[in-house]
């Protein structure tokens, strides 16, 4: 746990697919970066017996062994309850029982919903853990939730949602009252499923909620539409995050084909490149400081499970600055 100005922030070494090297190594990085952080990795006894000199060398990392794994295959509830060993229920339990202040994992990502919804403690009116991610947009960010913690979604459920990312939001950008939307197929009152209908209806007679409710938005508005928060469920909210990301790969990459086709003159080539190269640092999800498991008393991130180094050393520094922020006692405050 935190002891002086030092976070002690747990990482998952197995389960994902990424190497445990990627992890372990980012970790150093970050040792390195970070020097007010610490870092518990969870791993394999042959990974920690491989590495146990480099735990002698560098303070700042120590080692738990998990004796199982929890793999993308295995179905979640069934493997939290099944593998008390796995170093995604290890790195959970010891987020309980706070021996790390935060817990990072690339691994299974309904297991780890599952886990931090069995062994954390929900925060006051939460119902239903679910997964918060944010989106560079037009005017700065927007933080969408469910983005794949359940694949369905009651109306209230959406509402909850609405209160949870807005009072995140508050903390985090010290933003007064979000612009809160529901993801729909249009923005008409009456479209959608029978859930987005009825919490339409909720969420526009909240005449004192700490969110402004606009409405519906489509898909192809969201990013400049001037939102702050959008809802919607986990199985929308994930197709909604892919279909995002293998957009803004599939443009820059073409975009990136086109240039170095075109024999420009001068230094417009090499302009263009670098504009380029700026969007891609911005808008890869190598940028994005992974999901946060919304709704427990924990700092639980879920990151790719094919992230890369520089992935999950942003992941790092994002749960570096919820924890800097003092999060959780803030949203339990205001919940």
């Amino acid at each position: 746990m935190t002891t002086g100005n030092k976070h002690l922030i747990g990482l998952d070494l197995m389960g994902g697919d990424v190497e445990p090297q990627v992890i372990f190594d980012a970790a150093v990085s970050a040792a390195s970066l970070l020097p007010d952080c610490r870092f518990l990795l969870f791993a394999s006894r042959e990974f920690v017996k491989e590495h146990a000199h480099e735990k002698s060398a560098n303070v700042a990392l120590s080692f738990e062994v998990a004796g199982q794994l929890i793999s993308m295959k295995d179905r979640p509830v069934a493997a939290v309850k099944a593998k008390a060993q796995s170093s995604l229920v290890l790195g959970i339990k010891a987020l309980k029982e706070k021996k790390i202040d935060a817990f990072i994992s690339c691994g299974n990502t309904g297991a780890l919903v599952s886990a931090s919804s069995l062994y954390l403690s929900h925060l006051p009116n939460i119902s239903r853990p679910s997964l918060l991610a944010s989106f560079p947009a037009h005017h700065g960010t927007i933080d969408v939730l469910d983005v794949g913690g359940n694949v369905s979604a009651k109306a209230a459920d959406l509402v909850q949602y609405a209160h949870f990312a807005s009072c995140y939001r508050a903390i985090r950008h010290a933003h007064h009252k979000p612009k809160v939307a529901l993801l729909n197929i249009g923005v008409e009152s009456e479209k959608g499923t029978r859930e987005l209908k009825e919490a339409y209806k909720v969420l526009v007679g909240m005449k004192e909620a700490p969110f402004t409710f606009v409405g519906n938005v489509e898909g192809k508005d969201v990013f400049t539409s001037g939102i702050d928060v959008l809802v919607t469920s986990g199985f929308a909210g994930n197709i909604f995050l892919k279909t995002a990301e293998g957009i803004a790969l599939f443009v820059l990459t073409s975009a990136a084909k086109k240039i170095q086709e075109k024999e420009a003159t001068g230094g417009a080539k090499e302009v263009l490149a670098a504009i380029l190269q700026e969007l891609k640092t911005e808008l890869s999800y190598e940028a994005s400081r992974g999901a946060l498991v919304a709704g427990v008393d924990g700092i639980v991130i879920k990151c790719h499970g094919h992230s890369s180094k520089r992935a999950l050393i942003n992941a790092i520094s994002g749960a570096r600055e919820l924890l800097q922020v003092d999060l959780i006692e803030k949203l339990r405050a205001s919940l």
